[in-house]
Formats: C-alpha cells, sequence, structure tokens
C-alpha cells in the first residue's frame, strides 16, 4: 500500500485484528489474486435496501495492469450488493474528523479512486458519500466489459444486463463466453439462468455444442500459455471470427505440437486461426457450413481426446490437428456443472428476495 494509505492508522493492521474480533455487524472482505497478493481489502455490511463500506483499501501490483484492483475489488463490491439486497446502493461511512475505528469506519465520502473511475465511465455521482443504485449499475456494466450495444441487446431480449456480469464476476463464464453464448446460442437468455431445454432437441442439441465451442476456446488458449517454452509462459489471445472459427495471438513464439508428431508455430505479433469441432462423427453437426467454408482459412483443427478423423469436414483433410486433453463427455460434465452453478446462484438470488 502506498504511504498516504498507511500514514496514521495502520489501517491493514487493525483489518487484521478485526479478522480475529467480531466488531458489531461489520464484515472484513478482500479481493486477492491465485498468488496470494492482496490487491483489495474492506469492511462490509448490509441493509434491507443498500449495503456499507466502512473501509476500503486497494493498490495495484506490478504483475498486474493499472488500475486491476480497484476494478476487481469495485466489482466483487457491487456483485455483493447485488446478491445480497437485490440493488447496487453502497453507502460510504466514517468520520470526516478525528481518528477512525472499526466501528465507525474510515471512508466519510465515496473514495477518490471510485470517484475518477466513475467520471472516466461519463458517469457523474449525485452524492459524496454514496454510489446510487442506478450509478452503481452502469459502473457495474462497464467493469464487466460489456459495451453498450450489446447491453441494448441483452434488454431487447428481456434480459437484465446485470445477471450476465454476475456471471462473469462469480467466474462461471468469461465476458467473451457470454458474448459468444448471446450470439450463436438459441436460447441464450435459458442458459443465462442456469438451464439448456432438451425438450426442444435441434435447440438443444445446437446450445449443447455452442457451450462445447466456448469452452473449447478457453482450454486451447491454455494450451497455447503453456506450450511456449519459456518458464514464465505467456500470454494469449483470441477472437472468434466464425461460428467455430477462432484466431489467437500470443505475446512470445509458441510451438504446439500436433497428433501427427510435428509441431505448428504461433509467431509473436502474428494470429493464427483454429476451427474447434466439439462432436464426433454420429452427432448432430451444428456450423456445418462454416466448418466447410473455413477449411482454406484455418492453421489447424482442435478436437477433443476421443476423436475420430471419420468426424472431419472434407475440407479439413490433410490438415494439422491438435487434441485436448477433455473428452466431449468432459466438456459436457462441466456444461453441466456450470448450468447448475447458474441455477443455484439464480435461486438464491431469488429467495434473499422473497
Amino acid at each position: 500500500m502506498s504511504q498516504s494509505q498507511t500514514s496514521g492508522t495502520n489501517r491493514f493492521h487493525l483489518f487484521s485484528q478485526y479478522r480475529e474480533t467480531s466488531v458489531g455487524d461489520w464484515t472484513p472482505l478482500r479481493y486477492a489474486t491465485k498468488e496470494g497478493w492482496i490487491l483489495g481489502a474492506w469492511t462490509w455490511r448490509k441493509f434491507r435496501d443498500h449495503c456499507e463500506v466502512g473501509l476500503f483499501l486497494c493498490e495495484d501490483h506490478q504483475l498486474y495492469k493499472r488500475g486491476s484492483a480497484l476494478n476487481w475489488s469495485l466489482r466483487c463490491i457491487l456483485t455483493q450488493a447485488f446478491y445480497q439486497v437485490g440493488k447496487m446502493e453502497i453507502r460510504f461511512v466514517g468520520k470526516p474528523e478525528g481518528e477512525a475505528t472499526l466501528e465507525s469506519g474510515f471512508e466519510p465520502e465515496v473514495p477518490k479512486k471510485i470517484r475518477d473511475l466513475a467520471t472516466e465511465y461519463g458517469i457523474k455521482l449525485k452524492h459524496k458519500e454514496r454510489i446510487l443504485n442506478d450509478e452503481g449499475r452502469q459502473i457495474y456494466l462497464r467493469l464487466t466489459g460489456f459495451d453498450e450495444e450489446l447491453i441494448q441487446e441483452f434488454q431487447q431480449r428481456g434480459i437484465d444486463p446485470i445477471w450476465p456480469c454476475v456471471l462473469v464476476q462469480r467466474d462461471i463464464w468469461t465476458e467473451q463466453q457470454i458474448r459468444f453464448i448471446f450470439e450463436h446460442a438459441a436460447s441464450p437468455d435459458r442458459i443465462f439462468i442456469g438451464g439448456v431445454d432438451p425438450a426442444h432437441r435441434v435447440s438443444y442439441v445446437h446450445d449443447l455444442v455452442v457451450l462445447r465451442l466456448a469452452l473449447m476456446a478457453g482450454r486451447l488458449k491454455t494450451i497455447l500459455e503453456k506450450f511456449s517454452g519459456q518458464e514464465e509462459g505467456c500470454t494469449a489471445s483470441h477472437r472468434w471470427t466464425g461460428p467455430a472459427e477462432v484466431c489467437f495471438a500470443c505475446d512470445r513464439d509458441v510451438e504446439i505440437p500436433m497428433l501427427s508428431g510435428s509441431t505448428v508455430k504461433v509467431q509473436k505479433g502474428n494470429e493464427i486461426t483454429a476451427l474447434l469441432l466439439p462432436r464426433n462423427v454420429s452427432e448432430y453437426r451444428a456450423h456445418k457450413s462454416s466448418d466447410v467454408t473455413a477449411g482454406a482459412t484455418v492453421s489447424f483443427a482442435c478436437v477433443t481426446r476421443d476423436y475420430r478423423s471419420s468426424s472431419l469436414p472434407p475440407a479439413m483433410a490433410g490438415r494439422q490437428i491438435v487434441a485436448l486433453f477433455d473428452t466431449l463427455d468432459d466438456l459436457d460434465s462441466e456444461i453441466e456443472l456450470r448450468l447448475r452453478q447458474t441455477m443455484t446462484s439464480k435461486t438464491a438470488l431469488a429467495e434473499r428476495h422473497e
């Protein structure tokens, strides 16, 4: 933490002390990375129609891009508020003067970092000491990364755009996966509440393939990052260029081992296109036309571990193939788990607000 944050009362010391001795109805929370770095810490309590923050600390780490600590911490706070009370009104409480305590809090006004972020998003906060529900929703949507056009499309389909954001924040689906599902699934609204209707067989199989594709893109991205040949690995990015076609780019040279025993090289700064084929030969062939037309542009096909060569489209004959560690059943099991997590979260949210 910066000197200005730690001068006077040692807030982190009090925060640690607070975790050992309960103070009123405040709850200590924090945001930490998988490496163990604490990027944000705050104390929290809820009421019927709003939540209060009595301590808010965040500091970027050199391993993460500037603003990450504030972004992630604020997303956590707004998600928790939505989940607990159904609204995103956050009030900051604390003594305007004198020595603050855990009972009184530390934040008499919305912290400057948050006010500056809201201004950057074009949102002017009406009050110094609180973020109103509509302001919190606007900030939350922008923190998640959804653009205004997609938000409007959600609303046109009768989907509250906050809920897809919650699914991203709770690590059920990524922002890119949400976009892909919304664009290609027959019933994205049902998927976002945890349901895929097997009564409508064609729509069900289609949506199952879409969800497999969303998972496969993430799996392949992980493979690219693991096979960089560097101790620290690399960072890969991807963008969809078709229903089953993905372009990948890496910040280092990567050689990917193929089933043939050879390798395909992804050069730093260049894109390489993969065709994802998450099905076997006996299944309904969703996106078949894209499979055929994409053959001329893709560098290799990505299949599951249990693939059979007869399941490849004719245009992929002679192309390189990389296999994931997952089978189709593995992907479907994870899809079932994620849909169950979505449904459980949605049910719990409804029960809290009855």
